[in-house]
């Protein structure tokens, strides 16, 4: 099975360029979550993405959310040198 993700306009689902499905084929259409709607650029990036799929540059095209993950993301304070400072002489 093969996902492509399109953009509804005119009450069609509008493909990425290029992609061509078999006359006939029979297909599901699921709708996302308005949290999960693509803007322009996005839209750009996931046709750009299908594309490699297709062209086998990229395995498979993995959605990453944008939402900033649960939990207490507070910095802590740490005793000795910087980390940067530890990966800068470690790599020397």
């Amino acid at each position: 099975m093969t996902i492509y993700h399109g953009i509804v306009r005119g009450n069609l689902v509008v493909l990425p360029e290029g992609v061509r499905l078999e006359e006939g084929l029979r297909v599901e259409v699921r709708t996302l979550s308005q949290d999960y709607a693509l803007t322009d650029e996005d839209q750009r990036e996931e046709e750009f993405r299908e594309r490699l799929v297709a062209t086998g540059l990229l395995k498979e095209n993995k959605r990453v959310s944008r939402q900033a993950p649960d939990g207490d993301h507070t910095p802590i304070q740490v005793e000795g040198k910087p980390l940067s400072q530890t990966i800068i002489e470690e790599r020397r």
